[in-house]
């Protein structure tokens, strides 16, 4: 299981956001033609995440607002998730 902890960055219009999301990795590892369903040691795994419209919430900016309270987990992840050969890895994130 992963669990990522994300920030939205807010504007004038808008408060910045953080939400807890979680995925299983490779639960279905089978069906998918890898040998193994969830995650096996000394193993390397490709992620890909992504982010839809409905995983942040856009809240108005309000005079003075007060601390946040901590974020409740939210299952508005989506993971792609790929076996890989050993070796190194190389991480290209991209932000938009």
């Amino acid at each position: 299981m992963i669990t990522v902890k994300a920030t939205l960055r807010g504007n004038s219009s808008y408060q910045d956001h953080t939400k807890i999301f979680t995925a299983v990795i490779n639960a279905s590892g089978l069906q998918n033609d890898y040998d193994h369903n969830f995650i096996r040691r000394n193993y390397v795994y490709r992620l890909r995440i992504y982010f839809d419209g409905e995983s942040f919430d856009n809240i108005p900016v309000t005079p003075d607002p007060g601390p946040d309270p901590e974020p409740e987990v939210d299952t508005n992840l989506n993971i792609a998730v790929q076996v890989v050969g050993w070796g190194p890895v190389m991480q290209h994130p991209v932000i938009d």
